[in-house]
């Protein structure tokens, strides 16, 4: 018998080790569709390169 992960209220509970060893391969569990839908990463931001030196200083 499969245990819920959620109580009547919603709470999820925490992964016990047999909740992870019952667990299946993306994979297996879902369709090829659905599998690149949640696979794919959208374009990630550029980052901003700010330099520091010392003529960045204020002097009172």
């Amino acid at each position: 018998m499969k245990t819920r992960l959620t109580n009547k209220d919603g709470e999820v509970r925490g992964l016990t080790g047999q909740d992870v060893k019952q667990m299946r391969p993306m994979s297996e569990a879902l369709p090829s569709n659905l599998q690149r839908t949640i696979g794919q990463r959208g374009k990630q931001p550029a980052t901003k390169k700010v330099k520091v030196g010392s003529d960045a200083l204020i002097k009172p």
